[in-house]
């Protein structure tokens, strides 16, 4: 496929998608996450932490149904940096993070992703839907990339949204998991989209040039049965 260049800022990131373990308790989860978010904040680094909000804030998402039966993630905690920066570095960051969150931590579920974050549409805000992506068997992961950045993304270029996507990279991810601890995760990228609020969220969600038309383009490219759509709240790392 001949493709276009398209003018976005690139960043790489390294992204723990994590599951609390079953009984641990969430105000434990919770202050863990918010401890090592402060220490990574403390030493300049870019840092980001979200909580799940239940999955009803949605409202009747199309894309919302996707995934049903896949395990919830519980958290999302992040470091980013310019291009410049090795993955290594970033993932160092999280170093043995697996083993410090043991008893709070459902391993067989959490994983660790890196790769090349696209911002398509700047802009950030307190409520973030993000959306582990995997591609239709059909593809390879760049054709399914390729189609996501410079075909779908289109649907996201409209004023006032802020969107992104989250290109992951194979061999930085088997990186990052041998540094963190945590299992390489299989997911070939997140879209990432910031709202005001919920109700912006479900509005947005709601609306036919995503539940109807972007919905239909996903069918090219993503496996919705093995995505997910789930809504997340930004922590403040004060």
């Amino acid at each position: 496929m001949s493709v276009p260049a398209v003018p976005t800022q690139v960043l790489h990131k390294v992204q723990l998608l994590l599951c609390k373990a079953p009984g641990a308790p969430g105000g434990q989860f919770e202050s863990a996450l918010r401890a090592a978010a402060l220490a990574i904040a403390a030493a300049g680094q870019q840092v980001a932490l979200a909580l799940a909000l239940p999955p009803q804030v949605m409202g009747l998402s199309t894309q919302g149904a996707s995934g049903s039966g896949l395990p919830a993630i519980d958290a999302v905690l992040e470091v980013s940096d310019s291009v410049a920066a090795p993955f290594s570095g970033l993932a160092a960051q999280f170093a043995g993070i697996g083993a410090r969150l043991t008893g709070l931590l459902d391993q067989s579920n959490s994983c660790v992703l890196a790769g090349t974050e696209h911002i398509v549409m700047p802009g950030e805000g307190p409520v973030i839907l993000f959306c582990p992506l995997r591609r239709r068997e059909t593809l390879g992961r760049r054709e399914f990339q390729d189609y996501w950045l410079y075909v779908h993304a289109e649907f996201g270029r409209f004023p006032g949204n802020r969107y992104r996507q989250y290109h992951c990279d194979e061999a930085a991810t088997r990186t990052a998991g041998a540094l963190t601890g945590i299992a390489a995760g299989d997911f070939d990228g997140l879209a990432i989209a910031y709202f005001n609020d919920v109700g912006h969220l479900a509005k947005t969600l709601a609306s036919p040039d995503i539940s109807k038309d972007a919905y239909a383009d996903e069918q090219r490219f993503i496996a919705h049965s093995r995505s997910q759509f789930l809504p997340f709240a930004r922590v403040d790392q004060r």
